[in-house]
């Protein structure tokens, strides 16, 4: 148990942002069932508390991997780049103009005559843009133009709140 390994070292994984995530996937459930702290019921209080602890971590660890945009995130700090992404913003004014469209769109929705159709499309869209977003990251990432990655990681917070907030319209109007 080595808390003091970082997130893709702890899986055996390359320090990349291209990641096999089923592979990610056995590999935690593998440690978690190694280091569950049920396993550690009859031990002292000092060896429970280290299996809390880096069950915790492993917890963390997976999440960050998992998720394309913490994964992003996280590889920027192992990198050394200093990023504040609830305040940072985006220059790339064609970016914002897009994203206040959307947005636009998006409130007409419910008045739409088919509003889960709009939906459908608007979800497509956001998608393909996360995509290409991470598409951005990536190849930035490994040239090293971490002031690129910085950019993507900022517009991928815009594009991904937009992609909660078509989740939760849809779910209003499908009354989940």
């Amino acid at each position: 148990m080595d808390i003091s390994k970082n997130y893709f070292q702890l899986f055996g994984f390359p320090v990349q942002f291209s990641i096999d995530e089923p592979e990610l996937s056995k590999r935690y459930r593998e440690l978690q069932k190694d280091i569950h702290p049920d396993r550690f019921a009859g031990k002292g209080d000092r060896e429970k508390r280290l299996a809390e602890q880096f069950s915790t971590y492993v917890n963390e660890a997976y999440q960050g991997l998992m998720v394309p945009l913490a994964r992003a995130e996280y590889l920027l700090v192992l990198a050394g780049v200093e990023m504040d992404p609830q305040n940072e913003t985006t220059n790339d004014g064609l970016f914002l103009m897009q994203q206040m469209e959307l947005r636009e769109a998006l409130a007409e929705v419910p008045s739409h005559e088919n509003p889960e159709a709009a939906l459908d499309e608007m979800s497509a869209q956001v998608k393909q843009s996360i995509e290409l977003l991470l598409q951005e990251y990536e190849t930035a990432y490994n040239a090293g133009l971490f002031d690129q990655c910085k950019a993507s990681v900022t517009k991928l917070h815009f594009v991904t709140k937009l992609s909660r907030e078509i989740e939760k319209l849809e779910a209003q109007i499908l009354d989940y």
